[in-house]
């Protein structure tokens, strides 16, 4: 809804305060609509993150452990071939949820975008 200066000066002053108030809110709204469609880009590093650290975790106990180890008890190679195979899942669930995320706000700034422009429908 346009509504031009010289309409607002004619409202009484509650209506130019609740006309006032839910343009803020709509201004609100489409700011955190804005940040949730450029998403956080330290959320994408963070499963990057997680892989050395798993590797990392793997190799040091390998060699700080020596009789109660992983090595010893044949357990440390398929440790090893689960946490690579898990890694890339983690990986491409979190990616798939920021994007759904993502799509999301995309659509809902879509449908206010509609109703702003087409009041009728």
């Amino acid at each position: 809804m346009k509504i031009s200066k010289e309409q607002f000066q004619q409202l009484s002053p509650e209506q130019q305060e609740a006309l006032a108030s839910s343009i803020v809110q709509r201004a609100i709204k489409r700011e955190r609509l804005l940040d949730a469609t450029r998403g956080r880009p330290a959320m994408r590093s963070l499963p990057a993150l997680f892989a050395p650290f798993v590797m990392l975790t793997l190799i040091v106990s390998m060699f700080l452990t020596e009789e109660t180890g992983l090595l010893t008890h044949g357990f440390y190679a398929p440790t090893c071939i689960l946490c690579l195979a898990v890694i890339p899942c983690f990986y491409v669930q979190i990616q798939v949820a920021l994007n759904n995320r993502r799509l999301d706000a995309l659509v809902e700034m879509l449908e206010e975008d509609r109703k702003e422009s087409d009041p009728d429908a």
